[in-house]
């Protein structure tokens, strides 16, 4: 997960293994406290007269889970306002979240523009491939950091980073596994 500025625009970008309905409202606490934070360094007035210029938010989730979705897809922070009866109700504030699939095979002309991204998304479908043949968790991993390397994929990264590469994927796998 991260936040960043880049040409007036603050991007905030997050990877999940599993899509989550309540992520607009996670991503508007993550903008708020980005925001507080700016207003703090630019020691900003936000109850003077002046209009304090924000960068706009773009909101994006790389999605890697195993569960079906499709290539892109919008989530909303209206579709969580509803009342007792549970119907949508009109509100003075939206917030979209763009979902991005990088599961391999998915978001082709992504994948084209970005290499990086899609030998993650190789990488990544070779540790799943390598647990449905009924590897264990840390045989999945270690074998496909093997075959990544022997092709080039992530060598840059698997190679001088092995040993935090393995404890940052068996932990996340575990407690995805834990979840479930």
């Amino acid at each position: 997960d991260m936040a960043f500025l880049l040409i007036g625009t603050l991007n905030l970008y997050e990877h999940q293994s599993t899509l989550c309905p309540n992520l607009p409202l996670r991503f508007l606490l993550y903008i708020a406290a980005e925001y507080e934070g700016l207003m703090a360094k630019m020691n900003a007035n936000i109850y003077g007269s002046s209009l304090v210029h924000l960068p706009a938010p773009q909101c994006v989730v790389f999605y890697n889970g195993d569960d079906a979705a499709e290539d892109e897809q919008y989530l909303r922070l209206t579709d969580a306002f509803v009342n007792e009866q549970g119907e949508k109700t009109a509100s003075c504030i939206e917030l979209s979240v763009r979902v991005l699939n990088i599961n391999y095979g998915h978001n082709r002309q992504l994948m084209s523009c970005c290499g990086r991204l899609e030998e993650y998304s190789c990488f990544i479908d070779c540790i799943k491939r390598n647990c449905q043949d009924g590897f264990t968790t840390e045989q999945a991993v270690e074998n496909a950091i093997v075959y990544c390397i022997e092709h080039d994929i992530l060598g840059d990264i698997l190679l001088p980073f092995l040993a935090e590469v393995k404890k940052m994927l068996l932990t996340e796998y575990n407690e995805r596994k834990y979840m479930k």
